[in-house]
């Protein structure tokens, strides 16, 4: 099923960025899952692992797919390198759900302290400095509102195998109607063609922006953040350990706290408006969505169904703590 995934993404296949994803530094991100602990968690309901090298994967076949440019698809492929265990979960042990911004290391320090990455740029005719900047190519990287391959497969991949509300042909159908634009900056922005797709990913968009603002992913999300600070405290993890080690080994360390063992057998959460007197969180987490183009305008200009659904989604607001019974404390 995930290669039925990557298949969607390009139909002429980058094949020099195969030998990259043979090093370490991508072999650790194999190791690392997209959805921030998803995996571990019953009630999340994850269809396969998908991990943070997948998602690099694909975000280097779509920047290929829609510039056949080596250095900005090598961007892409590179550009998650970084990324601790547990992923955006260590901006929430670091006070930094909103933003999210605080957990990932410089990765062209990772890139340029690498010989074998460094061989293989020179055998692909690519300057070491024209990746210093990952943000400047904005079909890799954008800022929010606008869409970019990082956010499309973030997207993407959580409605086809997180939360189920997209399969393979719908993905195939939106894929097909993308092409690149010129934004209201003068950047380039991937978009689309056809206001009826347009609005198709839109739904979905809005499907995926109300899932990480529920209580649901923020508990996840808290509880693997305490959860990893116990263990800092308890000296048994450090902080430097999150960028070299295997989830699999931190969990590993995990399962020997009853609260783990617990949080990942929950079939569902509880919500109220009143403080618990158990574990619980109460929390705000980062808005993440995106408004794509369609032809010249953003869709939420054209659409007035698509005004609706972010008019929705920026008043969503779930309850103010959630909590388990079964977990009193960590």
């Amino acid at each position: 099923m995930k290669e039925q995934y990557f298949n969607i993404f390009t139909d002429d296949y980058p094949l020099f960025i195969d030998k990259y994803l043979e090093l370490d530094e991508f072999k650790r991100i194999d190791n690392i899952g997209i959805f921030c602990g998803a995996d571990y968690v019953k009630y999340m309901g994850i269809k396969f692992w998908y991990s943070r090298l997948d998602h690099s994967k694909t975000t280097a076949l779509m920047t290929w797919h829609f510039t056949h440019n080596k250095t900005m698809t090598l961007s892409a492929l590179f550009h998650d390198l970084g990324t601790p265990c547990f992923s955006h979960c260590i901006d929430y042990l670091l006070g930094d759900s909103i933003n999210q911004e605080s957990s990932e290391i410089d990765t062209f320090h990772i890139i340029a302290n690498s010989e074998k990455i460094k061989e293989y740029l020179i055998l692909d005719d690519v300057n070491i400095d024209d990746l210093r900047d990952i943000s400047k190519y904005t079909i890799v990287e954008n800022a929010k509102p606008k869409l970019c391959v990082d956010r499309l497969d973030g997207i993407l991949s959580t409605c086809f195998i997180w939360i189920k509300t997209m399969e393979l042909d719908e993905i195939k159908e939106i894929y097909n109607d993308m092409m690149v634009l010129t934004n209201e900056d003068n950047e380039l922005e991937i978009g689309f063609k056809t206001t009826k797709i347009a609005e198709k990913f839109f739904k979905g968009v809005y499907d995926y922006s109300i899932s990480l603002q529920k209580n649901e992913d923020k508990f996840m999300m808290q509880f693997i953040a305490d959860s990893l600070k116990l263990l800092i405290d308890n000296n048994e993890l450090s902080i430097d350990e999150l960028y070299k080690l295997k989830e699999s080994e931190i969990i590993k360390i995990l399962s020997n706290y009853r609260s783990w063992n617990i949080f990942c057998n929950l079939k569902n959460i509880e919500r109220s408006e009143l403080k618990p007197d158990c574990y619980f969180v109460e929390i705000e987490s980062k808005k993440r969505y995106s408004i794509p183009l369609c032809n010249d305008k953003r869709i939420t200009e054209t659409s007035k169904y698509c005004e609706y659904l972010l008019n929705d989604y920026l008043d969503f607001k779930d309850t103010r703590y959630v909590y388990s019974k079964k977990i009193k404390e960590l």
